[in-house]
């Protein structure tokens, strides 16, 4: 048997078995143990950091509630109910430039208004213009009926002017005001 070195004894073997204190594993050991007590602290710094500023916020939300508590809050939903109201009606409001401007839409060359009044009570609308004659009177009247929010057209009065041109006055009647 070549390569059997016959001449060491046990102990000497056991010897090299155990090694020294500062070995290979000792220094991995080591390594192993200050990383994870570096993990374990900063894991520890973080977690105060966050309890810091839990803190910080629960006090913030503690000034706040007290800031809110009694008139302020019955002043703030006050009018919040006001506003809330008051865009409840605006919804209901007819809006006078849409009927202006669907008048305006029909209104033929040749006559000029010379006045636009709305009672929103009666869903009622007078207008008022100057023309050169009767046919172009009829011609009004009828573009006004085309459009479906009026119901009823009608002549208020008719008159002519020191010029000779003709003043007229429609009512208007509408099923409902445009919105």
């Amino acid at each position: 048997m070549t390569g059997i070195n016959l001449s060491q004894s046990l102990q000497d073997k056991q010897a090299q078995a155990h090694g020294t204190f500062f070995d290979k594993s000792f220094f991995v050991n080591l390594v192993i143990l200050v990383v994870i007590v570096s993990v374990f602290g900063g894991v520890r710094y973080y977690l105060s950091v966050l309890e810091k500023e839990k803190l910080s916020l629960e006090e913030q939300f503690a000034q706040k509630a007290v800031a809110l508590r009694g008139d302020n809050v019955d002043r703030v939903a006050d009018l919040r109910d006001r506003l809330d109201i008051i865009t409840e009606n605006l919804k209901k409001e007819p809006k006078p430039a849409k009927i202006f401007s669907m008048v305006e839409g029909v209104i033929i060359p040749e006559v000029r208004l010379t006045s636009y009044q709305v009672n929103w009570q009666d869903s009622a609308m007078e207008l008022s213009g100057v023309t050169e004659s009767l046919k172009f009177v009829s011609l009004q009247m009828i573009a006004l009926k085309t459009i479906p929010e009026f119901t009823k057209v009608a002549v208020k009065g008719l008159q002519y002017n020191k010029e000779g041109k003709l003043e007229f006055s429609l009512t208007i009647m509408a099923v409902q005001p445009a919105e």
